[in-house]
């Protein structure tokens, strides 16, 4: 058996000294608890709402069940005053048969009769006992019913009154789960549900006992008082059942939790057994006493999930909810709330919306809401001058927003339209231009509602085509002069005027033939793409991208569609004048609504087409020369472009570019330079390049266009690539792939060689030429000619800058010392003469840099002249480590030019035997 020893004095005074520690302890423990005071007040907000609801709804449940059993046990008492009499003999028939008795004595000749009607036993009929005994126990449960009821008041308001009793939020939060899981552990939902039950079967009983107590009085008054009884017990149990067979049911017992949980037992194939509905679906929280962990869900938790599942009774539910809601909006300021939260039904950050399209449909539907007249009613409230200038401005927009969804929604589903709401353009159109949002969502509604308009009378026009086509001869089309005056009065209604004339004259004029008639019908699609050319003409001239642009675009412009000959004219003319005739000035943004607009036309013209007009050559040069740097947004305007119809195209433009072309060319280097995926030009580009010697870009783009053609030789012939790069100019050579390799270094010495002696002065395009060209370069030893005449091309240039020279070149000399020679060029340059000349012009381009005090730059010459001084293998192996190691100071380029210097002026051979000792 274990003992508990006795501490020892030891043991006592390391006790003794832990107090301090403890109390630190303690202390971190309370800091603990204060840092989640405010997790805990987020609880007893939640709690307080849903226990005080539930206490305040017990409360006012017991308050109704003490009115009605007090009522009830009144009533039933009076009805027992005259029953329990039943149970006892009747005194006045006793002393009846006394007297009679009495009488009979008095007069012997009746004593034979009388003695049999006095009796002293007596026994209640059947029907008294059981008339009184039903009632006597219908008292009992009312009045029991009304205890516990009055208990439950108690006990509710003490559970509020200790919950309220501690400020402390931790304290209060959990007094709060304490009680309440109090509550449930000893069952007081259960015995709030049973108070209702004791006084319903209170009621039955009494209707029970009121049959047994008409039965010796009246057979018919036991039949109505039968009939009371079968049918409130019907009710009642159709009541208990009702909720279990429609979720949806507002009518309950409390039996019905008693047979719901009975039903989920014995019926295991029932929908909501086989998917019990997860606490998230259902709605239900921790707090709601639930089976959940039986297995069998509550009813409140398949009440919520058929409320919630997605089908298209809750479609027409919530239509129906919306539709009531919008009727019962009567002033603008209630309205204004809807409008703004109706665009996000339709349109989301993801696109288009399809979840709402049922009840979209039935807002629109309804004849009485007026969906978009009422919004334009709120839009035209703007004009008032009642309200403030950032209201205004507020109202404004969400009004016009949500016209611009509602003609989304219709466009995006305008084949199954039946018919189209009218929209007031003349209203949207008379929005100001400031600020500066509204004119960017009205521009894109109205390009919506345009097409719209269209919509509706195409829909017309093809109803009246399909009944031509039917009766090619004519034959039966009695309803054709309606459907042709339908055609009119919509075209009259959405402004196609001119289109309106035209079908007045195939009313009036009968001399027309079908054919003629169909032309007409017909010649109206030709306008389908006139909101869409407005729209993008308009677009261009705002300085930023109008509202949802891109989804604007797409839906009022038929990409499956082939365009005709006479909508290609429109849309390229419409993007001449979006681009040139706008002048947008440089794009400095990554996406322009110009890249969009260039891509969606040029998407439109390539469909069914194996060329581009040239037309397009003014337009698409000026869109380069505009996107002068690269960017996503050049990559989206050119996404659908055909490189070769693109390239094809400036080729000829170029032979009559007139004054743009200085342009044309820049546009074809940026292309080659910037964006090659795009650049298929060939020889003939070349050549029509070659033909303006006077333009000072000239060099650069036959440069970049020599190496552009030259990449593609690798797929010619032996021969063909001979031939090939004769007609370039390149050096001859019998091993191809040797010449190949020579090919792009010569492209780049002759470039540079004759920008000097050009004095181009782009300077950014020379730096972008430069890169590209030396990229096109292979990474090994560099030729010994372009050594040499690049050596002296160098020492040239950097003596022009000693003496004075354009500011071009500098960047250009940069360029080079930075990017090609510091990062590692130097170790293809093995030739000693070409090594020395490019020392000699380093030290002369160092001594500008001493004066102006660039010592950033003159560091970087200093590490290039100390590689340049070295053997060339050994300036190959610093390259190698320089790979691995890019951190590589200056202090060790330093030490292995004081190294090296000895072995410079010796022969290669020698210094590396230098190199090894």
């Amino acid at each position: 058996m274990a003992t508990t020893e006795k501490p020892s004095l030891s043991s006592t005074t390391e006790t003794s000294s832990l107090p301090s520690t403890t109390s630190y302890a303690s202390e971190d423990a309370d800091r603990d608890e204060l840092a989640s005071a405010k997790l805990w007040a987020v609880y007893i907000d939640e709690a307080e709402k849903y226990d005080k609801a539930l206490v305040e709804g017990w409360k006012s449940d017991m308050e109704g069940l003490l009115i009605f059993a007090g009522l009830f046990s009144a009533s039933l008492t009076a009805f027992l005053i005259e029953s329990y009499k039943t149970l006892t003999p009747d005194q006045g028939a006793i002393t009846i048969a006394l007297l009679a008795r009495i009488s009979n004595q008095l007069d012997p000749a009746s004593s034979t009769q009388s003695a049999a009607t006095l009796d002293s036993s007596f026994t209640p009929s059947t029907a008294s006992l059981a008339c009184n005994t039903l009632w006597f126990l219908s008292l009992g449960l009312s009045l029991s019913c009304a205890l516990i009821a009055t208990l439950v008041e108690q006990w509710a308001r003490d559970f509020i009154q200790r919950t309220e009793m501690r400020p402390s939020p931790i304290i209060r939060a959990r007094i709060f789960s304490y009680l309440y899981f109090g509550i449930q552990r000893f069952g007081m939902h259960t015995i709030v549900g049973f108070i209702p039950l004791l006084l319903h079967v209170s009621l039955i009983l009494f209707f029970a006992g009121l049959v047994a107590f008409l039965r010796p009085i009246n057979p018919v008054l036991m039949t109505v008082a039968a009939a009371m009884l079968s049918l409130i017990s019907a009710i009642y149990i159709y009541l208990t059942i009702l909720p279990i067979i429609s979720s949806d049911a507002p009518y309950r017992t409390p039996l019905s939790y008693v047979a719901w949980g009975l039903f989920q037992r014995l019926s295991t194939p029932l929908y909501w057994r086989r998917k019990s509905p997860s606490d998230e679906e259902s709605g239900t929280t921790d707090r709601e006493p639930s089976q959940a962990n039986k297995g069998i869900p509550t009813m409140v938790a398949v009440m919520n999930r058929d409320a919630t599942v997605h089908s298209s009774e809750r479609d027409t539910r919530d239509g129906l909810a919306i539709v009531w809601t919008l009727k019962s909006l009567t002033d603008n300021n209630e309205l204004q709330p809807f409008v703004e939260a109706l665009p996000d039904l339709i349109y989301g950050p993801n696109g288009r919306r399809g979840m709402y399209d049922h009840m979209i449909n039935m807002l629109l539907a309804d004849r009485d809401i007026r969906l978009v007249q009422r919004i334009e009613n709120l839009l035209q409230t703007c004009d008032s001058g009642l309200l403030h200038p950032d209201h205004k401005t507020w109202r404004r927009i969400i009004s016009i927003k949500a016209l611009w969804a509602i003609a989304y929604f219709l466009a995006s589903d305008s084949s199954t339209q039946e018919m189209f709401p009218v929209f007031n353009e003349t209203l949207l159109s008379s929005q100001p231009a400031h600020p500066h949002p509204v004119i960017s969502f009205s521009a894109s509604t109205i390009a919506l509602v345009r097409w719209i308009g269209f919509c509706a009378v195409s829909a017309r026009v093809w109803t009246v085509l399909s009944m031509l086509a039917a009766s090619p001869a004519g034959d039966d089309l009695g309803t054709l002069p309606t459907a042709v005056r339908a055609i009119q009065l919509e075209a009259d209604l959405r402004g196609y005027v001119d289109f309106s004339s035209d079908i007045s004259q195939i009313i009036t004029d009968a001399s027309l033939s079908m054919q003629q008639c169909r032309d007409t019908l017909l010649s109206f699609q030709d306008k389908a793409y006139d909101s869409f050319v407005d729209y993008i003409q308009f677009s261009a001239s705002l300085k930023e991208m109008p509202f949802e642009f891109r989804a604007t675009c797409e839906k009022i412009q038929l990409s499956s569609r082939a365009i005709s000959s006479i909508v290609r004219t429109k849309l390229v003319k419409t993007l001449t004048a979006a681009i040139v005739d706008n002048d947008p000035g440089k794009l400095e943004s990554e996406v322009h609504q110009i890249d969009i607009l260039v891509d969606m036309v040029l998407r439109l013209l390539q469909t069914g087409s194996e060329s581009m007009e040239i037309g397009l050559g003014r337009p698409i040069v000026a869109y380069i020369t505009y996107r002068t740097h690269p960017s996503p947004g050049f990559s989206r305007g050119l996404g659908w472009c055909n490189p070769k119809q693109l390239s094809s195209m400036l080729t000829k433009y170029l032979t009559v570019a007139g004054n743009l072309t200085f342009n044309t060319v820049y546009s074809i280097w940026a292309l080659c330079v910037y964006y090659p995926q795009w650049a298929a030009f060939d020889e003939q580009t070349l050549m029509n390049v070659r033909a303006f010697p006077e333009f000072s870009n000239s060099v650069e783009v036959i440069a970049v266009l020599k190496s552009h053609i030259l990449s593609a030789v690798s797929e010619l012939s032996t021969d063909q690539a001979h031939s090939l790069m004769d007609r370039l100019q390149i050096s001859p050579s019998v091993d191809i792939a040797e010449r190949l390799k020579v090919a792009s270094f010569s492209v780049l010495i002759d470039w540079l060689e004759h920008i000097t002696v050009t004095r181009s002065r782009r300077s950014c395009q020379l730096v972008s030429t430069f890169y590209f060209l030396s990229n096109c370069c292979p990474q090994e030893r560099h030729p010994l000619s372009f050594q040499q005449r690049f050596a002296r091309w160098f020492f040239d240039t950097c003596h022009d800058l000693a003496v004075g020279s354009e500011p071009y070149i500098l960047e250009l000399v940069e360029t080079i010392e930075g990017w090609w020679l510091f990062q590692g060029r130097t170790a293809h340059f093995d030739d000693i003469e070409a090594r020395r000349t490019l020392v000699a012009a380093l030290f002369k381009h160092l001594e500008i840099l001493v004066p102006d005090g660039s010592t950033g730059l003159g560091s970087m010459i200093d590490t290039i002249i100390g590689r340049l001084k070295s053997p060339p293998d050994v300036d190959h192996r610093r390259k190698s480590l320089a790979s691995v190691d890019d951190n590589a100071t200056a202090e060790e380029s330093d030490s292995s030019q004081s190294s090296c210097n000895d072995g410079y002026n010796t022969p290669a051979s020698q210094s590396q035997v230098d190199l090894q000792e």
